[in-house]
């Protein structure tokens, strides 16, 4: 069975607790629908698939706005615990209900300080909070290969600085002070002659010990002395 929900300028404040899956401030489960303009600031909790607005949804999820603790043992989202596509970017932060964010991508190409070329999508991430102005942030960057390593290139006038992000699971977190940051995510590759020398190392390190363990635990060998006529 499939659940249909329209749910419009709906609010909540009450702690929801669900001793299954699909727990929601709003809704449990949304296999398709509409919400929109919706708040919650109740605490939700729930085994899996645990969401401030929806626990569960397929549907659409619409300027909606939440302020709570959610508590589950996978598949927890801000918004939708389990939404069928992770999304690729996340502000994690203190907003009002008018809160906006703003995501535009372009291809790039820069210069480092070394003089070295970089290129790739450029992300540009805007809140804008009439009520708050210009909040400090977190930026969840869900990352394109989740298996691989990531440098950070953190744009500042007309500058590229590189960091080295945070972690969550397949996200990077990125600080974003005023609620504006421009950032390329740039896979980190390998040198492929640097691990071959440091692999060459140790193995010329093991065959050394084990040529000089040899020696020392081997037994000297004694002639026996020639008898006398």
């Amino acid at each position: 069975m499939q659940l249909c929900l329209i749910v419009l300028d709906c609010r909540n404040s009450g702690t929801v607790t669900a001793r299954k899956a699909e727990a929601g401030g709003i809704a449990g489960r949304m296999d398709f629908g509409y919400t929109a303009d919706c708040e919650n600031t109740g605490d939700v909790t729930g085994a899996s698939q645990v969401g401030g607005v929806a626990g569960s949804s397929a549907g659409v999820l619409e300027s909606c706005w939440v302020r709570c603790a959610l508590t589950g043992s996978e598949e927890v989202g801000g918004v939708a615990g389990y939404s069928g596509e992770t999304p690729q970017v996340l502000v994690d932060g203190s907003f009002s209900p008018q809160a906006k964010v703003t995501v535009t991508t372009a291809e790039t190409s820069f210069s480092d300080a070394d003089g070295r070329t970089h290129s790739g999508l450029a992300y540009t991430i805007t809140v804008t909070d009439p009520v708050f102005g210009a909040p400090d942030c977190t930026v969840h960057f869900r990352k394109p290969n989740t298996a691989a390593r990531y440098t950070l290139w953190i744009q500042q006038d007309d500058t590229w600085i590189e960091q080295r992000p945070q972690v969550d699971g397949s996200y990077l977190l990125i600080q974003c002070p005023g609620g504006q940051i421009t950032f390329v995510a740039e896979e980190t590759t390998a040198n492929v002659w640097l691990v071959f020398l440091i692999a060459a190392g140790v193995l010329l390190a093991a065959a050394v010990f084990v040529i000089l363990w040899r020696r020392h635990t081997r037994k000297p060998h004694h002639t026996p002395p020639k008898a006398e006529n």
